[in-house]
């Protein structure tokens, strides 16, 4: 009797052990993978780019802000379409982060960005300053990089006519 008690016991244990869960669904859902990115861009410069990420369902993405950045604004649309203006005057680095979700999961990826030095022309700048309103802001320097563009003062003798300065209201 004994023998057989063991034997039930040993039969009921495999086909609990057996009758888990088994699903034979492939079409799981599994959280997209943002991927982060990298840019560049100059002082006072917009820049547009395109967020991405990688979803194994292929089905539509929604892309959003995640954290701002510290030194400059950014519109994410939800398509992924982005664009980050850095700050007056700024050079250095900078970052956001986005989210991107399937509807049902999500991930989060970031957006580093450096933003370097404007090139800007001397003659055109020495131009632009003799050609300002005294009405008009300041013009800004920092965060710039002179090209030295003028060879010889001459090249300034149509700004200035008679000893005084021309153009200037």
């Amino acid at each position: 009797m004994k023998a057989m008690m063991i034997k039930v016991a040993t039969i009921v244990g495999l086909s609990v052990g057996m009758s888990g869960c088994f699903d034979s669904d492939a079409n799981i859902n599994t959280a997209p993978e943002a991927i982060s990115t990298r840019i560049t861009t100059s002082t006072e410069t917009p820049v547009m780019g395109q967020l991405s990420a990688a979803d194994s369902e292929e089905g539509e993405l929604i892309f959003s802000l995640d954290g701002e950045p510290s030194e400059g604004m950014v519109t994410v649309a939800s398509d992924g379409s982005f664009t980050y203006t850095p700050r007056a005057e700024f050079v250095g680095s900078d970052s956001f982060t986005f989210r991107v979700s399937d509807g049902q999961f999500s991930s989060r990826g970031s957006v580093s960005i450096t933003v370097e030095e404007l090139v800007v022309s001397f003659r055109t700048a020495v131009r632009a300053a003799f050609d300002q309103s005294t009405q008009a802001q300041p013009i800004s320097v920092n965060g710039r990089s002179y090209q030295q563009d003028v060879t010889t003062t001459a090249e300034f003798d149509d700004l200035i006519a008679a000893g005084e300065v021309s153009g200037n209201d």
